[in-house]
């Protein structure tokens, strides 16, 4: 345990270090107060250890739920109670997600249960497809271009201001509660079924999961009347030091109750569970129970490290840059763009997958730049689109529509991989210091939050969709006489997304 925990805090630190870095640098250089400062170096250390925590508790407690769970509904053999089941199960990891509610404390325009209401329907709905997609080994093309087709079609005819949370709710679903437990049970139902058919049972779960929230939000906006207007919560710079650690100290129960509230449904689920079917032995339910404990100990000092400092410092960030050095907002995102990747965990592992299934020709590195390259032109577009007040609509209905027309062209293994690691890519850190960050430069340029701002974790989402894919093209062209990639054996695949959580 110690070793794994060990492990855990040094994942963490590489990842949450440069996010640190970059903050104090420029807050030094845009002359922030000692006390702010050191805010973020005491947020930083309780990000470390949250995050350490958290991910060692979901890896011994989440993902031996999710495995046993799947593994026992394939053996009932009725599709009906796996739909049900998982529906059910979509819901409750959706209302755990830690990245959601971070989204939903900013969207202060709709009320905070509502959304997370509607985007576990969402998760539930599609999750419930996803298991009948697996049972009836349905493609996952056919589900890609009939709901993003509904969806496109509606960003038209909703309320404006309401599209880019839409999107960019289903860019924090997939995040480090859900995407553990989702490919988790992909990896039960792979154990369960038979060698033939269970290769590809853990893709297109994440990218199913990933489209509910945004077409239900949708569906939703299509009752809400008249123009959505986000009520600003102000942020000032904090000079005292008793300030500080009294901000800090008020934010431990709060959070705890929060944090509590979010995982009492995953713990309700998995006593329901083991009192049906006792099938986990005694001595592995105290090690789920022990990890559901650590991993509400790890979230909840996640959320004050996020909600005093990070979150706040980074609207502050947004506010002062505009104010002095509006012309270094985009390359400031630019290299924002770069850092992000290297403090999701998620990426490692995809790019681990891509130099596994093309047999090492092309270097973690290589895909490691290339997904970089993309998500840094998702920011910079992000914060042009905040200097100028473009409409996101555009950049997300042409994105998407060439996203659909690659897949048409890329080789399947990168399609499966792209849509899958779209809302990975778009990650906590998105959610808790890029968008603080765009709506601090919104409120200084007097803009409007709801359809200027939001909508950054949209456009993270969206650039693996097309940037993987599109080297996937190339790289079948360039590599026609070694190996041509199209024809790789996908069930020699393994899509480990559950090493990034051991």
């Amino acid at each position: 345990m110690k070793e794994n925990i060990k492990g855990k805090l040094k994942e963490s630190v590489f990842s949450i270090m440069p996010i640190a870095i970059i903050m104090i640098v420029i807050g030094l250089f845009l002359k922030f107060s000692i006390v702010t400062i050191v805010s973020i170096l005491i947020s930083t250390i309780l990000l470390m250890i949250g995050i350490c925590l958290f991910t060692y508790g979901v890896s011994v407690s989440m993902i031996e739920i999710g495995k046993s769970l799947a593994s026992s509904l394939v053996k009932t053999k009725k599709p009906l109670l796996i739909m049900i089941i998982t529906f059910c199960v979509g819901i409750v990891i959706t209302i755990a997600e830690p990245d959601l509610l971070v989204l939903a404390e900013q969207m202060t325009a709709i009320d905070s249960v509502t959304l997370i209401l509607c985007v576990g329907l969402g998760v539930g709905i599609f999750f419930a497809l996803a298991s009948l997609r697996i049972i009836y080994q349905i493609d996952l093309k056919k589900f890609i271009v009939v709901f993003y087709g509904l969806i496109l079609a509606l960003m038209f005819l909703v309320d404006k201001s309401l599209v880019p949370i839409s999107f960019d709710s289903g860019g924090v679903t997939t995040g480090p509660m859900s995407v553990p437990f989702i490919i988790a049970m992909g990896l039960g139902f792979s154990v369960a079924r038979s060698r033939k058919e269970s290769k590809n049972d853990s893709f297109g779960l994440v990218a199913m999961c990933s489209i509910g929230p945004v077409l239900i939000v949708l569906l939703f906006s299509l009752l809400v009347k008249g123009n959505m207007i986000y009520k600003y919560n102000i942020a000032t710079e904090t000079r005292d030091f008793t300030n500080l650690f009294l901000n800090y100290s008020e934010a431990i129960l709060p959070t705890l109750k929060e944090v509590g509230l979010s995982l009492l449904p995953i713990l309700i689920l998995f006593i329901i569970y083991n009192l049906i079917t006792k099938k986990i032995k005694k001595a592995k339910l105290k090690m789920v129970i022990s990890g559901l404990i650590i991993a509400f100990v790890g979230l909840s000092l996640f959320f004050i490290g996020v909600n005093v400092g990070y979150m706040k410092i980074a609207y502050l960030i947004g506010i002062k840059m505009v104010a002095n050095y509006e012309f270094l907002l985009v390359p400031f995102a630019i290299l924002v763009g770069f850092v992000i990747v290297k403090v999701e965990p998620a990426v490692a592992v995809l790019t681990s997958q891509i130099e596994k299934i093309t047999q090492g020709s092309v270097s973690k590195k290589i895909i490691n730049t290339i997904i970089a390259f993309g998500v840094s032109i998702a920011i910079a577009i992000s914060m042009i689109r905040v200097l100028t007040g473009i409409s996101i609509i555009w950049f997300l209905f042409g994105g998407y529509l060439l996203a659909i027309v690659l897949m048409f062209v890329s080789p399947k293994i990168f399609t499966m991989i792209a849509f899958d690691s779209g809302g990975a890519v778009s990650g906590t850190m998105t959610t808790s210091f890029l968008l603080p960050l765009i709506i601090g430069v919104c409120y200084q340029k007097g803009g409007n939050v709801m359809t200027d701002a939001f909508g950054v974790v949209a456009l993270v989402a969206l650039s693996p969709l097309i940037t993987i894919q599109a080297f996937g093209i190339l790289y079948n062209i360039k590599s026609k006489n070694m190996l041509d990639i199209s024809k790789i054996d996908e069930e020699i695949i393994d899509y480990d997304w559950k090493c990034a959580y051991e």
